[in-house]
This record gives structure tokens, C-alpha cells and sequence, in this order.
């Protein structure tokens, strides 16, 4: 009899040890709303590293700060929204100052005076880093999403529309921008600025560029500029106002291929300067194998710096020849191209002329294939319910075996 107390002592204390270290070890799901946490804020300032806040659909009047790794998860992103109370300053809808921070199935709705979510520790180093954006409607901010240095972030999946200034604003390097929907915003719908090795690859960018008081230099679909190299492919650039793609200042090593660039005001900008004392600067960039369909100007080329009286102590020398418009005996399916294929290997007889220094000199004679986008704002997080699953899992699995093994020892013991 006290050994079979004891057995049954020693299944408590493990399983409570085991239930203990999965409190304070594992990632937890805190719920909002609940008792415990009415408000989005309240659950993220109670979690710790790791944790997810899971937001039930609802409409939620708050602004959020993320200061440390977690997941914040709604639960369907048509009906999960947070609204921006009105404030004449108002800080964005959500600020990310923390590293491995993912944001996903959320409608998020601002009052257009902020930024939709801002990736940016203020005054302080490093910026966080491993962040991923994924599946969410950002409506009616200055930008959708904003990110300034750090590294490795996944942009994927997002629609981000009617924003006054841009969709994205992206400044971190090693990081991907993919899938999203990005259409209506009133400047650029995505800019990429200072940063190196970004991926931006199977998006819809569509109809952006829209105020006309913006700067021209920064209205239209994609805007490339200092620094690189960026991977542009496998996007839809369409009917976008001022430029589809624009080469801006310092943009180098880039390589853009296999979109469809199709009806906006310029296909193709060069507003691509070498900075004097750098010849490296604003060289090696290969536009090739894109299909430029009915644009009114297919391709344009900057002869002089417009915008110099805002950087006086710069000096900017023209580089019109900074692009090259094929790569290994393939150019690009231009739709107004006029020259024949005599010898029916697919690619004009003649060059495509863009202006005295820049000739497409392999034109392809049929437009490319280019698959399918995906539907971008169907893609969402799944909620994270494994770690869950693996605690209950653990805590039976432990009691099953301390019970087996107390049933066998006592099956012994009646036999001897």
C-alpha cells in the first residue's frame, strides 16, 4: 500500500513538473479579448518572447507598439480590423521595435496622417530583424508599411491600397516583398532605398501615382534607388501613373526580368545619376526578358538631374548608358517594336532604339510567358496551435508511461 502511494505521489510530481516547465518555458496564446486581456496592447504587454496574441474578429479602436518576438494573429482578415483613434499626431497603427515580430490577418485602417505598421527602432541600433508581414489589408495611411534598416524581413501577401503616400516604403536588406496587392496608393507603390539584396518578386502593382502634387520623381509603380543589387521578377506592373519601373539615384547590379509592364504613363524610367568620385555607383543594372505592352512611352531616359537644387553640395554627371537591355542574346518583347525575323530565331533583325545610347539589341518577337500571380490577400498566417497541441501531448504522454510503469510493477508484485 505505500508503495502504490508513493507510485501514485511520483505521477503527481511529474506531471505538475512537466505542466510548471511548460508554463514557464513554452510559447503561451494569449486570447483577446478575454478576461484577462481586453485590449490588443494588454495581451501584447503580458506576453513574453515567443508568446502569440490571437485577436478574435472584432473591430478594435487602438495604436500598438511591439517591443519584443511574438506573433500577432487575427483571426480573419476581413473582420479583424483596428482602427486608429483620431489624433492630430497620430503615431502608427502598429510600431515594430523588436526582432522575429510576425503581423498577419488584420484589416488595418488608419486616418491618413500615419504609417500603417512601422518597422523602426527610433534612436537606437540594431533594427529589428526576421519581422514577416503577411496577409493583411492596410487602407487609408500616409504609407501601408514602412521599414528602416535591419534585415531579413518577408513582406508577403498583403493588400495595401489608398495610402497617400506610398504602399511600401522599404530600407532593410536581405529581405523578400512578394505576392502582395499593391494598387491606388498616391505616390510609388513600392520604393526600395537603401538597403541591398531585396527580392521584390510576384506582386500586382497597379494604378499607383495618384497625387498629382506628389513628386513626379516619386509617383508610379516601382522605385529602385540607392544601393542594390534588387531581384525585380514576375510582377504585374500595370496602368500606373508618372513610371511602371524607375532606375533612381545609386541604384547598381540590378537585375529586372520576366514582368509584365503593361499601360502605365512610362514603362521603364532611367533617373539613374553616377555620383561623381564613384564610378561604381548607378553601373551594371540588366533589364531583359519583360514584356513592355502599350505603354505610351515604352522607355525614357533622363538628360538632366531635376531635382538638384535640393542636394547643393552633390555633384551629378549624366549616365544614360547605365542599363542593358539584354543579357546573353535576349532582350525584351517590345509591343511597338516595327523590325522583322528574317530568320525566324525569334529575336528583330534590327535593335529596338530607346535613344542615342541605349538599344534593345536582341528584341524578342513574341511576348514571354510569365505564370500566374497568386491571389495575394488570401495569404495569411496559420494560427499557431502546434505548441499547444505538443504540451497536451507531452503531459499524457508522461502520465500514460508513469501509469504503466506502476501497473507493471504492481502486476510483479502480485505474482511473486
Amino acid at each position: 500500500m505505500k508503495e502504490r502511494t508513493r507510485a501514485i505521489i511520483a505521477v503527481i510530481v511529474i506531471v505538475t513538473l512537466v505542466a510548471v516547465l511548460s508554463f514557464i518555458f513554452l510559447p503561451r496564446t494569449l486570447t483577446v479579448p478575454s478576461v484577462f486581456y481586453p485590449t490588443i496592447q494588454a495581451a501584447i504587454d503580458s506576453a513574453r518572447a515567443g508568446d502569440t496574441v490571437f485577436v478574435k474578429k472584432g473591430v478594435y479602436n487602438e495604436s500598438l507598439t511591439i517591443d519584443k518576438p511574438l506573433s500577432l494573429i487575427g483571426e480573419e482578415r476581413q473582420n479583424t480590423i483596428i482602427v486608429i483613434p483620431y489624433q492630430r499626431y497620430a503615431p502608427p497603427v502598429i510600431q515594430v521595435s523588436a526582432n522575429n515580430v510576425t503581423i498577419s490577418g488584420f484589416t488595418l485602417e488608419g486616418i491618413g496622417r500615419q504609417v500603417g505598421i512601422w518597422i523602426e527602432t527610433f534612436g537606437s541600433n540594431p533594427q529589428p530583424s526576421g519581422c514577416k508581414i503577411i496577409g493583411n489589408k492596410i487602407v487609408n495611411n500616409t504609407s501601408g508599411i514602412h521599414s528602416f534598416g535591419g534585415d531579413n524581413l518577408l513582406i508577403s501577401g498583403n493588400y495595401i491600397t489608398e495610402n497617400s503616400e506610398y504602399g511600401i516604403y522599404h530600407s532593410s536588406s536581405e529581405s523578400e516583398i512578394s505576392g502582395n496587392r499593391i494598387e491606388s496608393n498616391g505616390w510609388a507603390g513600392i520604393i526600395v532605398d537603401g538597403c541591398s539584396d531585396v527580392t521584390i518578386s510576384q506582386n500586382r502593382i497597379e494604378g499607383n501615382g495618384l497625387d498629382e502634387t506628389g513628386p513626379p520623381e516619386d509617383r508610379g509603380g516601382l522605385l529602385l534607388r540607392w544601393n542594390g543589387p534588387f531581384y525585380v521578377y514576375g510582377n504585374n506592373i500595370s496602368h500606373n501613373q508618372v513610371f511602371g519601373i524607375e532606375f533612381g539615384e545609386g541604384c547598381y547590379d540590378t537585375r529586372v526580368f520576366e514582368n509584365y509592364i503593361l499601360r502605365n504613363k512610362v514603362g521603364i524610367n532611367l533617373l539613374n545619376f553616377i555620383i561623381e568620385g564613384d564610378a561604381s555607383v548607378g553601373l551594371g543594372n540588366v533589364v531583359c526578358r519583360n514584356n513592355l505592352i502599350d505603354n505610351p512611352q515604352q522607355a525614357f531616359v533622363e538628360k538632366a538631374y531635376r531635382y538638384a537644387e535640393n542636394l547643393e553640395n552633390w555633384t551629378f554627371t549624366n549616365a544614360t548608358d547605365i542599363v542593358a537591355w539584354n543579357n546573353s542574346g535576349e532582350g525584351n518583347f517590345w509591343s511597338d517594336y516595327s523590325g522583322i525575323d528574317a530568320n525566324n530565331d525569334e529575336l528583330g533583325d534590327t535593335a529596338y532604339v530607346i535613344d542615342e545610347n541605349n538599344s534593345d539589341y536582341y528584341p524578342l518577337i513574341k511576348p514571354i510567358a510569365i505564370p500566374e500571380l497568386p491571389d495575394a490577400i488570401d495569404k495569411i498566417e496559420p494560427f499557431p496551435t502546434l505548441l499547444v497541441v505538443a504540451v497536451i501531448v507531452t503531459v499524457v504522454a508522461v502520465i500514460a508511461v508513469s501509469l504503466l510503469v506502476y501497473h507493471k510493477k504492481r502486476k510483479s508484485e502480485v505474482r511473486s
